[in-house]
């Protein structure tokens, strides 16, 4: 499990020029789970717009086929004289869809035909705990740690979801604040 990312800007960008020019591709993995939150490309020129589900390994622990909650990702004056978007991954994210996603002046970028909008995130339940069961054993974190339970996470072989774990206390986002 990878944990997560969350409010990523990358902007004012150019990803070479021609044939040595790049993509912006997300490859997010199948047995990583965690989540991708508040993701924004602004003005980047670019030779097109890519999100797949990678299935580039093995996961490290068996069975492990979680894959990441995406949200609020946003793409805005991002150019492409040759290149499109492909967002074929948010249905192979987790609720098989990406929650949030906004195109905004494409115009640069014609054969980029961005996808419906789509739903807002509705809202998440954390779980908070300070102990973990690890491939180490059972350990004491030095401060809480509160994972979103819409984005399970792999704690040990026996104990797929963090949900199960008695130690687990749910919270509800915004007001997941709790004292350790």
């Amino acid at each position: 499990m990878s944990g997560g990312v969350r409010n990523v800007t990358y902007r004012d960008s150019r990803l070479g020029q021609g044939p040595n020019s790049r993509g912006i591709d997300l490859k997010p993995s199948v047995g990583r789970g965690g989540y991708l939150q508040d993701i924004r490309f602004i003005n980047v020129e670019t030779k097109g717009i890519n999100l797949g589900m990678g299935g580039d390994g093995e996961p490290l622990m068996p069975n492990n086929n979680y894959v990441p909650l995406m949200s609020g990702w946003t793409f805005i004056n991002i150019s492409s004289k040759s290149g499109g978007c492909n967002m074929g991954g948010c249905a192979k994210g987790n609720r098989s869809q990406c929650f949030g996603t906004v195109f905004r002046d494409m115009e640069h970028m014609p054969r980029c035909k961005p996808p419906p909008a789509t739903k807002p995130l509705p809202p998440q339940t954390f779980g908070c705990k300070r102990t973990a069961n690890t491939l180490f054993g059972h350990i004491t974190l030095p401060w809480g740690v509160c994972l979103p339970l819409d984005a399970p996470v792999i704690t040990s072989h026996n104990n797929p979801c963090c949900s199960r774990i008695p130690d687990v206390t749910p919270a509800i986002h915004p007001q997941a604040t709790r004292s350790f």
